[in-house]
Order: structure tokens, then sequence, then C-alpha cells
């Protein structure tokens, strides 16, 4: 498994009802988990098994916009 596999999907929400995709490190996604109370488990899943459109569905399956920046 490579390095880049260990990687995680993130979906950061804002106050807007955007959402922005991006890509951290499983330490730097369980460290965002730990400190943002609001942050749920829907708004994070390893790269492995996702892909980018499939978190851009999340997120407007719960009323968020894509906005890619």
């Amino acid at each position: 498994m490579t390095e880049e596999a260990n990687n995680y999907w993130i979906i950061e929400l804002y106050d807007d009802e955007t959402a922005n995709v991006s890509i951290m490190s499983e330490e730097e996604a369980k460290a965002m988990k730990k400190i943002n109370d609001d942050f749920k488990d829907w708004q994070m899943a390893p790269c492995s098994k996702f892909s980018e459109e499939d978190m851009i569905e999340r997120a407007e399956d719960k009323g968020f916009e894509h906005d890619p920046w």
C-alpha cells in the first residue's frame, strides 16, 4: 500500500452552506476531527475506498453545495 492510500478525504463545511473536499494525511484528518466539535463522521473517508466525486455527493446529499474554491 502506498503512502497516498493512507490519506483521507475531508469535507470542510462553511457557514454559507458550501463545502470543499480536500486530502489530508490520516494524522491530520484525525486531528481535525478531534479539534472541531462540529465535525461529523460522514465528513471523513479513506482515499483508498472513496473518490473525490463520492465525497462531493456526500456533501450535496447533506444539503451543501460543492465549492472547489
